[in-house]
């Protein structure tokens, strides 16, 4: 059975530190490419996660920072009642 979109919020924040292997990797996949806002999410955290990490160190923000932008990503795409979950 594929995770359903909550799922993959908390996947998309947990694999930043961890990439999935095997087939949770594989379900998480095959979910993102069949829904889109799963897949506008996923982005964005990567997107977040990207430019959080290649910001110049002087103005590097902490992990609580960084753990609290995941964190209103994730809100965000959580509370989005526009679609159902999978």
């Amino acid at each position: 059975m594929l995770p359903n979109c909550k799922q993959i919020a908390e996947q998309a924040s947990e694999k930043i530190d961890e990439p999935l292997t095997g087939m949770a990797w594989f379900k998480h996949k095959v979910h993102v490419l069949m829904c889109k806002h799963c897949a506008r999410y996923v982005n964005q955290m990567e997107l977040s996660s990207r430019t959080i990490t290649t910001m110049d160190s002087q103005v590097t923000p902490n992990q609580e920072v960084k753990k609290n932008v995941e964190e209103k990503y994730r809100d965000l795409h959580c509370s989005d009642s526009s679609h159902g979950t999978k």
